[in-house]
């Protein structure tokens, strides 16, 4: 079903100029609720390759973002989740939730990061108190 439907896409693609990016939302959705978290970020690249001279047409669902750092998560995946951060942060700033969501996945990783206070502070972000909480084990 996935490969029938990347056809779909690709075709569309080729015969239009787009946009597509509410196409590639729904299609790393899928794949992120079936497990293809590595699929998601394949598509995820493309999309920021395509959409770079166009970031402004570009908006993130907040569903696909917590989908993404849920997959993160789970597999414990810090460097997935620093990527999946970097390539948000093209678009607009990181905000309170995308923060949170990215301790939580240094914290199931059971992994520090010395320097995470200081981004936030720098970002300007406020976090609640349960993060508050596990951000005094992921920087100690």
């Amino acid at each position: 079903m996935y490969e029938e439907a990347e056809k779909i896409l690709d075709g569309a693609m080729e015969k239009s100029k787009g946009p597509f990016s509410k196409a590639r939302q729904l299609l790393m959705i899928h794949l992120l609720e079936n497990g293809k978290a590595d699929l998601a970020m394949k598509h995820l690249e493309a999309a920021f390759s395509d959409s770079a001279e166009n970031k402004d047409e570009w908006s993130w669902s907040s569903e696909l973002v917590s989908l993404f750092f849920l997959n993160f998560e789970k597999a414990k995946d810090v460097d997935g989740a620093e990527d999946f951060c970097k390539i948000l942060s093209n678009w607009k700033p990181l905000d309170s939730e995308t923060m949170s969501f990215l301790i939580k996945t240094y914290a199931a990783a059971e992994k520090t990061c010395p320097e995470m206070r200081v981004r936030l502070s720098q970002h300007q972000i406020e976090v609640s108190e349960e993060i508050q909480d596990l951000l005094k084990t992921v920087c100690p």
